[in-house]
């Protein structure tokens, strides 16, 4: 399994992994194969799963233990696009 893993320290509390295993990560739905991206904050991991049909949002707790499925697209679509902005921000200051 071919993983790249990029980290980000957007503050003192927060740091942002990015964990991809398709290069087509920001392709549609119907391209991105097993893509995720996990945002961990203060022990939590958000995991955003690209390819699942349940659900577009998880979030898990306790390292991945207990997993919290949220089925709103619509606050789905609010934190991947806070993260993006974030790490686009971030990216664009350590150029």
């Amino acid at each position: 399994m071919n993983v790249s893993e990029t980290k980000f320290r957007l503050s003192k509390e927060k740091v942002v992994k990015i964990i991809k295993k398709n290069p087509n990560f920001y392709s549609s739905k119907s391209n991105a194969i097993n893509t995720y991206i996990l945002v961990s904050e203060n022990s939590n991991l958000i995991t955003f799963d690209s390819n699942s049909e349940k659900a577009d949002f998880a979030l898990c707790l306790e390292e991945l233990k207990k997993v919290i499925i949220i089925e709103n697209k619509e606050l789905f679509t609010q934190k991947f696009a806070e993260v993006t902005f974030k790490i686009a921000t971030r990216l664009k200051k350590s150029i």
